[in-house]
């Protein structure tokens, strides 16, 4: 909600922030997979809700998001165990 109502007021430097990207790539990072797909549709499907595109199209796109930051992540980037 935040994300179609609140944050459209106050962009920053001409630009609102996608905050279900940006949750989506930090899921892909930490949670397992189950959790970033249930995220990925969760998140598409309410902005799917706000949108003038056809129903489906964030749904999708926030799935192929996760899918690709997911491998990213995993085959390039190594995180450092605490």
């Amino acid at each position: 909600m935040l994300q179609v109502s609140f944050f459209p007021h106050f962009p920053l430097a001409g630009l609102v922030p996608n905050l279900v990207l940006i949750s989506l790539v930090v899921i892909s990072s930490f949670a397992s997979q189950t959790t970033g797909v249930e995220a990925a549709m969760t998140g598409g499907f309410f902005l799917d809700l706000y949108s003038s595109l056809p129903f489906g199209f964030w749904i999708i796109l926030s799935l192929l998001i996760f899918f690709v930051s997911r491998h990213i992540l995993q085959s390039y980037v190594r995180i450092p165990q605490v």
